[in-house]
């Protein structure tokens, strides 16, 4: 699945993403060194423990994508499928090529499905 995001993060600026599922659980992520720890915890720890995920998940839950700017950095969120795509990037990151990226692979991201059920013990 990394190979999947590996375009976005050759944007210049990009620091990190995150992607949730429809029920806020992380199914995937990855942080470029200077964003994987702060204030000496791991980002994703740190993360995880900050955020309530479930509750993010429904405040975007009818918007396409949004942009959120903190500090010095921006956050790129694309609704992908039912999944939620979280960009973490500079402020001179160009988003054009970030929402380029994102629309070649919501294809690949939603073609993902969870693996909950009985249907997950049985093969395609």
């Amino acid at each position: 699945m990394e190979s999947l995001f590996d375009e976005i993060f050759g944007v210049d600026g990009v620091h990190g993403l995150f992607l949730l599922s429809q029920e806020g659980s992380v199914v995937f992520k990855k942080f470029t060194p200077p964003l994987e720890s702060v204030n000496n915890k791991k980002l994703d720890e740190f993360i995880s423990k900050s955020i309530d995920f479930e509750v993010l998940t429904e405040q975007f839950e009818k918007s396409n994508e949004s942009l959120l700017i903190f500090g010095q950095k921006r956050i790129y969120i694309k609704n992908a499928g039912g999944k939620y795509l979280f960009i973490i990037m500079d402020m001179f990151a160009p988003v054009a090529m970030v929402r380029l990226n994102c629309q070649l692979i919501i294809p690949e991201i939603e073609k993902m499905k969870s693996s909950k059920g009985i249907g997950r013990f049985f093969r395609k």
